[in-house]
């Protein structure tokens, strides 16, 4: 499986900058709760944090997709990447008049983290450079989702203590920027031309029930989303 990372040189770009992202989106989660706990005391804003780091990735999904079908996927993985980046560089400030800056800062990255996943699953075809290339991208980009944001709270939790918190929020910064760099040296193209036509009005509501008739009536869509 990992095979095609080290043949296709774009594949293997994207997959490094898509688990750096997904590392990053949960890289600060110890940092911030043991921050907020510090200055708060308050169990109850430690378990919102974790609403935080959630609900707004769950709100904005069914925008990510048809973002990332209508506009050119590259310009808004690093977009978004730089967009993480900015709103990273709130938890330097952080203090005990601040503490919502956590809040803000990292809603902002969960809701920015819903664009990514379909922008890049959606450019996986188009870097494939054939059906077995394809099956095995597939295979390595949807199983390394649920991994890195485990693996990015684990690492980022080591991370803070030894380190400490804000070395952890400048390491969780550049995970971003390094993910828009190595986005950025992707050369293929990531989506096909489109016509003129073509509108770009995002409907997510209209857009979600055309995707749910599609899966409906073909079984292999339906077992897919399933499984997501």
């Amino acid at each position: 499986m990992f095979s095609v990372l080290k043949t296709n040189r774009e594949l293997r770009l994207l997959f490094i900058a898509q688990n750096l992202s997904f590392i990053g989106d949960w890289f600060t989660f110890v940092a911030l709760a043991g921050l907020v706990q510090d200055l708060t005391g308050s169990k109850f804003l430690v378990s919102l944090l974790l609403v935080a780091f959630s609900l707004p990735s769950f709100l904005a999904s069914p925008i990510g997709g048809p973002v990332a079908d209508r506009y050119d996927r590259r310009k808004v993985l690093i977009i978004v990447s730089i967009l993480q980046a900015i709103a990273a560089c709130g938890f330097l400030f952080i203090g005990d008049s601040r503490v919502w800056i956590a809040f803000v800062a990292q809603s902002m990255i969960a809701a920015l983290a819903s664009f990514v996943r379909p922008a890049l699953e959606a450019a996986i075809p188009n870097m494939a450079r054939d059906p077995d290339e394809l099956r095995q991208a597939n295979a390595l980009f949807g199983s390394s989702w649920g991994v890195m944001l485990a693996v990015g709270a684990g690492i980022g939790g080591i991370f803070s203590q030894v380190f400490g918190r804000q070395a952890a929020f400048i390491a969780d910064i550049a995970t971003f920027i390094v993910a828009a760099t190595l986005i950025a040296l992707v050369t293929r193209p990531m989506q096909e031309v489109r016509a003129a036509s073509h509108s770009k009005r995002i409907r997510p509501i209209a857009d979600m029930r055309e995707a749910l008739h599609l899966a409906k009536s073909d079984p292999a869509i339906m077992s897919l989303l399933m499984s997501k």
